[in-house]
């Protein structure tokens, strides 16, 4: 991954057909978090060059990062050190596939049809109700893409709302805490 300042900006996405322009979320002055493969270089500016606003991951805010698009941010448990009275070695630790959301982006822009311009909420990208996400036990397979951003602000990891698995319910997510 990459943190970087944004130093301008574009007018936005220009929506086919009409004089309308989606929303851009990066802002001049902004500083961001993209994976490495999203920037296209400039050819005679080092380490300067252009990202669309859909590749970007998170923001750089004071209390940590938050989340861009349709990406989650996730504190995942801790990895997985004994095995009964063995210490794993360190190619053989795991980290469980679930954790806690902690924030969620505004969703993914949708490109194409009549809603062209605007963002699928990640509640509907994971397919359940409007409830507050916050603080969801979710899981995911070992297919998913993840981004495990360990920075001086803090250690998290990041997924795209459409890799997630499955949501406990926050029933059942109490009676495993209570037990």
């Amino acid at each position: 991954f990459v943190e970087a300042e944004v130093i301008k900006t574009g007018p936005g996405w220009l929506v086919l057909g009409t004089n309308r322009r989606v929303l851009m979320w990066a802002q001049v002055g902004m500083i961001v978090v993209f994976q490495k493969h999203s920037i296209v270089p400039i050819v005679g500016r080092k380490r300067e060059g252009l990202i669309r606003d859909e590749e970007l991951v998170a923001r750089v805010v004071d209390d940590g990062l938050w989340p861009l698009n349709d990406w989650i941010r996730i504190e995942r448990g801790d990895i997985q050190e004994k095995c009964g009275s063995i210490i794993l070695p360190e190619i053989y630790r795991r980290r469980e596939l679930k954790g806690v959301i902690k924030g969620f982006g505004p969703g993914h822009l949708i490109k194409k049809g009549i809603l062209t311009g605007a963002r699928m909420a990640c509640h509907d990208i994971m397919g359940i109700g409007k409830g507050c996400l916050l603080g969801q036990l979710v899981y995911w397979s070992d297919k998913a893409t993840t981004l495990d951003l360990g920075m001086e602000r803090e250690s998290c990891t990041f997924i795209k709302a459409g890799d997630l698995d499955f949501i406990e319910c926050e029933e059942e997510h109490e009676q495993r805490a209570s037990a």
